[in-house]
């Protein structure tokens, strides 16, 4: 008698908490993760300067914000000393983001 209630209290802890752990929603995707299209910047697009959009952050870097750049050409001026952009943040010597180096 007291083995079918132990049972009968196992079998509804087990209900319970595998309803709990379905019940959990899954990770929403962030508004700036949205996914990249393919074909959405062509030669004909508007190009921006990096000089416009970009911020040097150290001697030869530039941090630029990929919301100012969507959709366009970005067009790198010649004759400048230029080691790499960041398109994200540059924080604390790191780049949070897409990291071009040349």
């Amino acid at each position: 008698m007291k083995s079918r209630k132990v049972l009968l209290l196992l079998v509804a802890a087990v209900l319970v908490f595998a309803s709990t752990a379905n019940s959990q929603q899954p990770m929403e995707r962030r508004a700036f993760e949205a996914p990249i299209q393919i074909g959405t910047v062509t030669e004909k697009s508007p190009a921006v300067s990096l000089k416009a959009v970009g911020k040097e952050v150290v001697p030869g870097g530039f941090e630029v914000d990929p919301g100012a750049i969507r959709g366009k050409r970005l067009t790198i001026p010649g004759g400048q000393i230029l080691r790499f952009i960041c398109i994200g943040k540059w924080k604390a010597g790191e780049c949070k983001g897409i990291y071009i180096e040349w």
